[in-house]
């Protein structure tokens, strides 16, 4: 009789047990699966109030007080952003991406794809710890243009070149979906840049034009940090040495680009500045991969 009503006790211990785990996980998924609703609704509501805020820092007509203006929009965005990650456990250090490359599958232009995270982080933590300030900025059609920074680089061929990294804000994207249900977001628009060059004399002495792509764009940098801000678009020209003597240069970016309402958008940006020495070519080097205007010598 003892051993009856012990395993008829063994049998029931067992039973609650069974109860009880399949509870715990059910209650486990629920909340997991509320917490994920919950997360999606505040991600989605501070995506809305990014994008409705950010349609007047796109539109700010003076560049100083567009200057004053994103600063106080960034910290905005960030310290809501970081509130987020803090409250739903994500990743502070925003490197999910370093960590998907290195996952079993992903070594197929490992390293190039690494620089382009490299190139987008560089913006984010400028963004996020208050220290993005572009060099000259302007708006044209609700797009804005920042030139975040000039600099004389190496290039591949270990000649220099003077970098314009571009910052774009609002130029009009469309997701797409590819064959293996990747999701792309991508911007239609084509870029054409031209640099005119004059002497101390205001005369025009040569002048370079670069068509197509712009180099290095990225037009979904949120693929490489998720809490990227959105609307915005990345990229940079690496322009030649300029002659010896051009002391003033203007920098003219055409955008066109069609508009998700089905018309075009055609945003013209036109930036002049004096030339620093560092751009220039020394007396007697040979101005390379540009158009000098006619009748005139970049090296007269």
């Amino acid at each position: 009789m003892t051993r009856r009503y012990f395993g008829m006790f063994l049998s029931l211990v067992l039973s609650f047990l069974v109860v009880f785990v399949s509870i715990f996980f059910v209650v486990k998924g629920w909340r997991a699966a509320k917490t994920e609703e919950e997360r999606a609704l505040k991600a989605a509501q501070l995506k809305a109030d990014y994008l409705e805020r950010v349609s007047w820092i796109r539109s700010i007509p003076e560049e100083a007080k567009y200057q004053v203006e994103v600063k106080n929009f960034l910290q905005w965005y960030f310290g809501q952003m970081e509130a987020h990650v803090g409250a739903f456990h994500l990743n502070p250090r925003f490197d999910d991406y370093l960590k998907e490359l290195e996952s079993p599958g992903n070594a197929d232009r490992q390293e190039e794809r690494r620089r382009v995270y490299e190139s987008v982080r560089t913006v984010f933590d400028l963004m996020r710890q208050g220290r993005y300030s572009p060099r000259w900025s302007a708006s044209s059609q609700g797009v804005r243009l920042d030139i975040l920074s000039t600099q004389v680089i190496l290039d591949e061929k270990r000649e220099k070149k003077v970098r314009y990294q571009l910052v774009l804000w609002g130029l009009p994207r469309v997701q797409t979906v590819d064959d293996r249900g990747l999701l792309r977001i991508q911007s239609r628009a084509t870029f054409r840049a031209q640099w005119r060059m004059f002497d101390m004399k205001g005369k025009r002495i040569a002048e370079m034009h670069l068509e197509g792509n712009m180099p290095g764009r990225i037009d979904w940098p949120e693929r490489y940090i998720s809490m990227f801000p959105s609307d915005v678009t990345l990229g940079h020209y690496d322009v030649d040495l300029m002659p010896f003597n051009a002391e003033t240069v203007e920098a003219q970016f055409n955008i066109s680009s069609p508009s998700l309402s089905g018309g075009d958008m055609s945003p013209v940006f036109v930036w002049k500045q004096s030339v620093p020495p560092e751009w220039r070519l020394r007396p007697g080097e040979t101005w390379q991969g540009a158009l000098p205007v006619a009748g005139l010598s970049s090296t007269q």
